[in-house]
């Protein structure tokens, strides 16, 4: 008999175990998971009218605030006036980093590695220098990247980037992003 009222106290552990714990539980993990990944992550959605990059959405990487040569990356501009306002968002590509070689010419971007190699962008500035009222000499030039810059490119013809406005300041990094679509 004692076997008996046992079996039913089990039975009625279990019931409460999948009806009120299970679920509470469930929704902690969640909680907490959600949580840690809103503060580690954030999506980020490209603005129709700053057309840079082939992608629509980016996951931003928070917590690495450190791109490698030809990754995508978010940061706040700084000097995009009067096109953009300052502490606008923007995703690119990290093209060049401290001690790279940058020749710019309207036509291409080239970049001699300090490790050694090089990667030339085909691109064609002329769209953007009529946008911003500027003269193909005034993008022509060789950089060599200082200690805690970085060069943004976009690789669309609406790319408003290093080209035109300068560098990006480590400080001004958000993240590292990964395209989403």
């Amino acid at each position: 008999m004692n076997y008996l009222w046992l079996l039913v106290i089990l039975m009625q552990i279990t019931q409460f175990w999948w009806r009120i714990v299970k679920p509470l539980s469930l929704t902690a993990v969640l909680l907490t998971g959600g949580a840690w990944a809103t503060d580690k992550y954030r999506v980020e959605i490209a603005q129709a009218t700053t057309g840079c990059l082939p992608v629509t959405a980016v996951l931003v990487d928070k917590h690495n605030l450190y791109p490698s040569r030809g990754q995508l990356f978010s940061y706040r501009s700084q000097s995009a006036e009067p096109y953009f306002a300052a502490g606008s968002t923007f995703n690119k590509i990290a093209a060049a980093l401290p001690g790279d070689m940058v020749e710019i010419t309207p036509r291409q971007v080239k970049i001699s590695h300090r490790e050694g190699g090089t990667t030339e962008y085909a691109l064609d500035a002329r769209r953007m220098l009529t946008y911003a009222q500027m003269s193909p000499l005034d993008i022509t030039k060789t950089l060599l990247i200082p200690k805690g810059k970085i060069f943004a490119l976009g690789t669309l013809s609406s790319s408003f980037d290093s080209r035109y406005w300068g560098l990006v300041d480590n400080g001004q990094v958000k993240g590292v992003g990964y395209a989403l679509f």
